[in-house]
């Protein structure tokens, strides 16, 4: 009998083919005290709150996956949503996903915004990320995405690479009625990452020509990390600030956001602790 189990567990393991499944929770938790630009009286709120699941099997060279995420969007549970449905798999011919992905200039755009919480900057692919099939690999010293979304009519590019201590990318999207342009940078000096995004649209998604962003970021990152940013979108411009502290899987964010918009007339802020897992 001991020679019978033995001789199967050898056999198992020696199949080349043998798939190898496995399956991941992660995801945050994250409530703030909150106040935003347009005035009026700050609140305990949750903010970013989710769970992710991940499920992937590698069979031979080639690794299929499924990713999904349960958003809650409220202290009390009553606006749980299923969100990113998306499959896909990858191998040495690179990376396919299908649904709810970045498209091919999302998925590799340098951006200004490195907010926690409160994105600000406008700047960058314009593109859904709902009902996309893309395909992304390296190329080379650069990686090259491209996407098709048929459900909007659009289709993208991006490619990204490094030039020096320059990290760059580039993209096309051609949307539904509309093109956009889209340059990235950034660069490390120490504890220190400058960040720099552009983008010019031909008419962006209320019929405005010309449209067009551009964002810059410093981000310091050490036992406290910190950003500054400021940059325009369509004529607005913006200016914000953030404070972390991260212990363990816990972090402490405080950040300030200013904009010349005629509605914000007030900083917005946000301080509030997020426990990852």
């Amino acid at each position: 009998m001991k020679l019978r189990t033995l001789a199967i567990a050898v056999a198992v393991a020696s199949t080349p083919m043998l798939a190898q499944a496995d399956l991941k929770l992660s995801g945050d938790i994250g409530v703030g005290y909150t106040a935003g630009r347009t005035g009026g009286d700050g609140a305990i709120a949750e903010w970013g709150s989710e769970i992710n699941v991940d499920a992937s099997e590698k069979v031979g060279g080639i690794t299929y996956f499924g990713h999904m995420e349960l958003d809650v969007n409220g202290l009390d549970g009553a606006s749980l949503r299923v969100d990113e449905v998306r499959v896909g798999a990858k191998g040495g011919f690179g990376e396919v996903h299908i649904g709810h992905t970045d498209n091919g200039c999302n998925q590799l755009d340098i951006s200004a915004d490195q907010t926690w919480w409160t994105g600000q900057n406008g700047a960058g692919c314009k593109g859904s990320s709902t009902g996309n099939i893309m395909y992304k690999r390296g190329m080379g010293p650069a990686t090259v995405a491209v996407s098709h979304n048929p459900n909007a009519d659009e289709t993208t590019i991006g490619v990204a690479g490094n030039i020096g201590k320059f990290g760059v990318s580039a993209g096309y999207e051609a949307l539904d009625g509309s093109d956009n342009i889209v340059l990235g940078a950034k660069a490390g000096f120490g504890p220190v990452t400058l960040y720099a995004d552009w983008n010019e649209q031909s008419f962006d998604a209320a019929g405005t020509p010309d449209a067009d962003g551009w964002g810059v970021n410093l981000y310091y990152s050490q036992a406290i990390n910190a950003y500054i940013g400021v940059g325009e979108n369509n004529g607005t411009g913006y200016t914000e600030v953030g404070f972390g502290k991260s212990v363990g899987n816990t972090d402490f964010i405080l950040e300030l956001s200013q904009s010349d918009a005629a509605a914000d007339t007030d900083t917005g802020y946000l301080l509030g602790m997020r426990h990852r897992f």
